[in-house]
């Protein structure tokens, strides 16, 4: 799990974030500025190595909810293929 890289900061806005919060919300929450809240996501996009707020809801899903998409998807096929047969 990558979540050791980021500042507490950091995974504070991004949590935020992830609950719908819009960066200006989180600046006057946080008691931070707009742009010192932008300046923490240009820090996680580049530590993550992620570029859209998409890829940080997919981060968010595999490394901390620790669910992989792919492999419920995968599940959830192969259970319905045994139903059909």
């Amino acid at each position: 799990m990558k979540t050791h890289i980021l500042t507490q900061t950091e995974d504070q806005v991004i949590r935020l974030k992830l609950q719908g919060l819009s960066r200006k919300a989180i600046a006057g929450l946080t008691g931070r500025s707009a742009g010192t809240i932008q300046r923490h996501f240009q820090n996680v996009y580049a530590k993550l190595q992620i570029k859209s707020e998409i890829e940080l809801y997919n981060w968010y899903v595999e490394n901390i909810l620790n669910i992989n998409i792919l492999t419920i998807l995968q599940t959830t096929t192969s259970k319905s293929e045994n139903l059909i047969m």
